[in-house]
């Protein structure tokens, strides 16, 4: 059953259980939905605990969406040998609709997951947009809000070229 539109979607179900709504977040036992402003009010906390604000060093996953597994193998290895990411996942398989010219367009693409450090985002983008097929490449950075130290220590080692 359809719940709402695309217009107007229908809230996200929120499960049984204690409720409770503070500055604009209400958390649940399960999980909390953020409202507003407040992912920007988030990416400002500084206080030990809560988020910082991204950094040369701090580690990002990239989401890149590209034509095809040819294409993404491409891109990947590219990423790799530049030293741009430390590690490029592929996940084939992957289907998109999105709105293109003016008309709904469902496709077959295959993503992208590329792992690097905010001091080699823009220098990744520019290659990503070199080699990709796309007028406009989805190219999405995320920081990474925790980790394994190890793992990414190694990120950063493996972009600034200590390994």
């Amino acid at each position: 059953m359809c719940r709402g539109s695309l217009q107007n979607p229908a809230p996200p179900p929120v499960p049984a259980g204690d409720t409770n709504t503070a500055g604009g977040i209400q958390k649940t036992s399960k999980f909390r939905i953020l409202k507003g402003d407040d992912l920007q009010v988030l990416s400002k906390r500084t206080k030990k605990g809560d988020l910082m604000p991204p950094t040369d060093t701090t580690c990002y996953f990239v989401y890149i969406t590209t034509s095809g597994n040819e294409e993404a193998i491409l891109i990947g290895q590219a990423l790799v040998d530049d030293k741009l990411a430390a590690c490029a996942n592929i996940v084939d398989g992957m289907e998109s609709i999105y709105r293109w010219e003016g008309k709904v367009v469902q496709d077959h693409e295959t993503v992208l997951i590329a792992k690097t450090t905010g001091a080699k985002l823009e220098a990744l983008e520019a290659r990503v947009k070199m080699l990709h097929s796309y007028d406009v490449p989805c190219i999405v950075a995320m920081p990474i809000a925790f980790g394994s130290k190890e793992y990414l220590d190694w990120i950063r080692a493996e972009v600034r070229g200590e390994i």
